[in-house]
């Protein structure tokens, strides 16, 4: 996956920001499927997003509260479906972020949430729901019929 489509200052895939920050190969990455895990990829992919936006000066920060119990058990508290916030000249923004398995599409109950959290966020002008998949066919009906888009 690479987004230096979208601009050209990136200096890292998300597999090579994953190499350097587990010190482990990619592959690990994608096989490892355990539950802890699986939410580690995802908050992983989180700050990956974050990087990208700080380091090609856009201001964002972190929406993330969690309980740390011992070494291995700590619960997340919820975010709001907001990972990342900030702004971007005078354009207020959040971010929702999926990273899931690539045999899999964002479903229409996801899309749902995320444009329920577009319309509740009157703070924001805009919402970004960033994945590495793409929008399964009823997810895509749910973004085409919804009146967020004309907000």
């Amino acid at each position: 996956m690479s987004l230096s489509i979208v601009f050209s200052g990136i200096d890292k895939t998300f597999d090579q920001f994953v190499e350097e920050l587990l010190d482990d190969d990619f592959n690990t990455f994608l096989k490892t499927n355990t539950e802890t895990f699986n939410r580690k990829k995802g908050k992983i992919f989180e700050y990956f997003i974050y990087e990208f936006l700080t380091k090609n000066g856009i201001t964002a920060e972190i929406n993330m509260t969690f309980i740390s119990f011992s070494k291995d058990i700590f619960r997340t508290l919820s975010d709001g479906n907001t990972d990342i916030h900030g702004q971007y000249g005078i354009l207020n923004y959040f971010c929702q972020c999926k990273y899931k398995n690539e045999k899999y599409k964002i479903q229409a109950n996801e899309m749902r949430e995320f444009l329920n959290s577009v319309m509740r966020k009157t703070q924001y002008q805009i919402g970004f729901l960033v994945s590495n998949i793409g929008l399964g066919d009823n997810a895509l009906n749910e973004l085409n019929s919804s009146p967020v888009k004309d907000r």
